[in-house]
């Protein structure tokens, strides 16, 4: 897991990266050779496309249902088995949602 807790982003490029440091994402995002300049710069450089951010909430996979808790159909089974199969497709072994987790404490304060 990443300890970086900024984020710049630059609007000419459509590049973007994380750092440690405000002071380190704004000498990325400000610095001469990110910028094509002229005609040819971004005009969404010159309306607020670019920034820096503070990383606030950081993404997780959180597990709901698991395959090996549902019954496996087979010749064993009555004909009227009433026992609940896996939902979810075969290929799928875990199901799951994204979640947003608070990133904080001292270490991410700049």
């Amino acid at each position: 897991m990443t300890t970086d807790s900024w984020t710049a982003y630059n609007a000419d490029s459509m590049k973007h990266r994380t750092f440690s440091s405000f002071d380190d994402a704004e000498a990325w995002l400000t610095g001469l050779d990110g910028y094509s300049g002229g005609d040819k710069m971004n005009k969404d450089v010159l309306t607020g496309g670019s920034f820096v951010a503070k990383i606030t909430h950081r993404t997780a996979y959180e597990a709901t249902d698991w395959r090996d808790l549902y019954h496996v159909h087979d010749e064993m089974c009555p004909v009227n088995c009433k026992e609940a199969e896996w939902p979810y497709s075969t290929d799928i072994d875990v199901v799951g949602m994204i979640v947003l987790n608070e990133v904080g404490g001292e270490a991410d304060e700049e």
